[in-house]
């Protein structure tokens, strides 16, 4: 058969004869990853259990059987070896495997602990080979969420060789030491330390390799780094040996200091609703360029980073750059509950308004990408383009969004966050390239001191969990740039490509690079790809379509009244609607239609309205439904007035019912809801899951 390689240092694949195979199916790539790992025998029953643990052993082995076919005809035939009860790597079979290559190298070449200063040449390329093979931890950013016993498995493998790599570093670092070459080694002891950011014997070695390549100040830098770690994660000072260590290299010592990157810009506040939102505004061009910021900002704090004060500086010198505290984090009102993206929206729209911004190009990164995508679909005549980097359009995984978090991988990740939050160890996920930048680390880990809380960071991240903005890309009729880095590990690559492929009309470019952070790495490229953007915009034209979330009253004729809502209960609706800021539009005989900019807003008003005639017997019920409509003399036109009339329809006496497309924009608003199962509506409508407001 064909040469077959499998790599599974970083993101498992399959190359045949130098073409990636596709095998479709996550569970086809753990069955194929296991056989290689083990590379002996295994029972159909004890696989069949370890993947399909919830199904019964009949139903598993026939996915195991699929699951067989599906690898077999994807690899070729001569692959495994399978028996009516065993399964194996054909022992003849062309195979390759990166981990067992890598364990190759080290078997023969890796001396025990303690590590010894000479090394035979053919023993350092080995273990340089090892190093290179290693290109990340094993099967990284692979989830099998509903295998426990799987991801046990992969859990234990990949610290078994975690602890292997941790070995062959220490020990190349100190071969190049004992050659003289200190600089040499120092990138070999700032990955062992990545593994483990509270190791001392590893802060120890890095400070001697910086005091030894005559980076005093460095390796100084370093044992404060080391000190503030074990201090604020276990609440224990240095070791006596690392003590001596920083004394001896602190004869040494130059002055030391760190020089604030910019004077930030003017702080100004205007007031949405309630609440108080800071804002600046830097820099005289032409266009408007409004940043949305993600989970965590601080219009002070984030100028004391020389990184992103240069690069929001060279923003400012071609447009009019606005920047803004969201409700809840920085400078902005603190208000006890995840803003909504409602909430956002109506931020954005109070600061554009009091800086004079009649429309602006909008670049939402990260968490702020589903809000500036909800803004451009709900208010398109305030935009004149949509910039977006390193953001998805749902929060977790599901079978049709395969490249997102599994909700309980995302919890894990997510208690981990919070369990180091505002501490200066290095988050990897959102810079992988400066694990090693300490200066950044105590940077951020102020930023988020200063600019929120654990508790509030928790909600704000709850809600991202839940938000699915997927329904609203097809509304966006603004020009749109789609900007997503490569190997990026917090939102992965498929979610820029799914947000360029469903946006019409969207341009979508890759940039090479892995860091989370737009302003770290190429940021060159990232600004560049902006400023062309912005530059070749042309002048916003009129929209006649927007997103709304259309309200659909209806009396029910068997119970109600003939002739018409009565005069006294039309204006009773009229004040509730007008309240919550939708606008009525031209309904029908006992049906009563209205728009709303927002479907938390549309809520409310629904649930005021199915209380007015509790004690009147008047029987009345509420639809909502949220998507692009035409606004024509009065009227509403398109599907998303059909749905909502279908959807109302449904309702029983008294009830509020609202389509899946509202519960999924709502997320983090307070509703309740209680699924009415899945109703297929006219042919053109589709299928459509139906949830009563409690």
């Amino acid at each position: 058969m064909d040469s077959v390689r499998l790599f599974l240092f970083g993101t498992p694949r399959i190359d045949r004869d130098g073409e990636i195979v596709e095998l479709g199916l996550r569970k086809a790539m753990a069955l194929v990853a296991y056989l290689a790992v083990s590379r002996h025998p295994h029972s159909r029953d004890f696989l069949s259990g370890l993947l399909w643990p919830e199904c019964d052993q009949t139903t598993a082995r026939s996915n195991l059987r699929r699951t067989l076919y599906r690898v077999q005809h994807a690899i070729g035939e001569g692959f495994l070896h399978a028996s009516e009860e065993t399964l194996v790597i054909a022992p003849d079979a062309d195979f390759w495997l990166d981990v067992t290559a890598f364990e190759g190298h080290v078997a023969e070449c890796l001396p025990e602990s303690p590590p010894i200063h000479t090394l035979s040449q053919e023993c350092k390329t080995q273990l340089e080979s090892a190093v290179s093979l290693y290109a990340d931890d094993f099967m990284a950013g692979f989830f099998l969420s509903d295998s426990e016993a799987f991801e046990e498995w992969q859990f234990f493998e990949r610290e078994r060789l975690r602890q292997v790599l941790a070995r062959v570093l220490v020990q190349l670092a100190h071969t190049h030491l004992s050659e003289g070459n200190p600089t040499a080694a120092i990138p070999l002891a700032r990955r062992w330390l990545g593994l483990d950011p509270l190791h001392e014997p590893a802060h120890r070695l890095l400070m001697e390799l910086y005091s030894r390549s005559g980076q005093q100040s460095a390796a100084l830098r370093q044992y404060r780094e080391c000190s503030r770690l074990l201090e604020e994660s276990l609440d224990v000072t240095p070791e006596a040996e690392t003590v001596q260590l920083y004394k001896a290299i602190q004869k040494g010592k130059e002055d030391w200091h760190i020089q604030k990157a910019t004077k930030p810009a003017e702080i100004n506040y205007v007031q949405s609703g309630e609440v108080h939102i800071a804002y600046q505004v830097l820099g005289s061009g032409p266009v408007d360029l409004l940043v949305i910021h993600g989970w965590i900002s601080h219009l002070e704090q984030i100028w004391e980073s020389p990184g992103i004060a240069q690069a929001l500086n060279r923003l400012a010198g071609f447009s009019r750059l606005i920047l803004f505290d969201k409700r809840g984090v920085g400078l902005s009102d603190r208000v006890g509950y995840p803003p909504t993206l409602e909430h956002t929206m109506d931020d954005v729209r109070s600061v554009m308004d009091a800086v004079g911004s009649k429309h602006a190009v909008l670049f939402g990164y990260s968490e702020g990408g589903p809000t500036s995508l909800m803004f451009c679909a709900t208010y398109p005549e305030r935009v004149s383009g949509l910039i977006l980097y390193g953001t998805m359009a749902k929060g977790t995984r599901a079978p049709d969004y395969p490249w997102a978090m599994p909700e309980k991988s995302y919890d894990k990740w997510l208690k981990i966050l919070l369990s180091f939050y505002g501490k200066p160890v290095p988050y990897i996920y959102f810079a992988p390239s400066y694990a090693e930048d300490s200066e950044l680390w105590e940077w951020f880990a102020r930023l988020m001191r200063l600019g929120s809380s654990p508790g509030e960071i928790q909600g704000v991240f709850e809600v991202l969990r839940d938000i699915d903005v997927r329904k609203v890309l097809p509304v966006i009729r603004v020009p749109t740039l789609v900007l997503h880095r490569k190997e990026e590990q917090v939102f992965r690559v498929g979610s820029g490509r799914y947000l360029a492929e469903h946006i019409p009309g969207a341009r979508y470019v890759e940039l090479p690079g892995q860091d989370h952070w737009w302003w770290l790495g190429d940021s060159d490229a990232v600004i560049n790809e902006i400023q062309s953007f912005i530059a070749n915009l042309k002048p916003p034209t009129t929209v006649d379509r927007t997103l709304v979330t259309v309200l659909c009253l209806g009396i029910l004729q068997e119970k109600g009244i003939s002739s018409g809502l009565p005069s006294w209960l039309e204006d009773a609706i009229q004040r509730e609607v007008r309240r919550f800021n939708g606008r009525q539009v031209k309904g029908s005989k006992n049906i009563y239609l209205a728009a709303f900019d927002g479907p938390s807003r549309a809520i409310q008003c629904s649930v005021a309205l199915s209380q007015i005639p509790s004690q009147l017997r008047i029987p009345m019920r509420v639809a909502l439904h949220t998507g692009e409509c035409l606004f024509a003399d009065g009227e509403l036109r398109g599907s998303t007035v059909e749905i909502a009339m279908a959807v109302m329809d449904v309702a029983k006496e008294g009830e509020v019912l609202v389509s899946r497309t509202v519960k999924d924009l709502v997320v983090g608003a307070g509703f309740s809801f209680e699924s009415r199962g899945t109703y297929l509506f006219a042919e053109k409508l589709g299928t459509w899951e139906i949830f009563k407001v409690v």
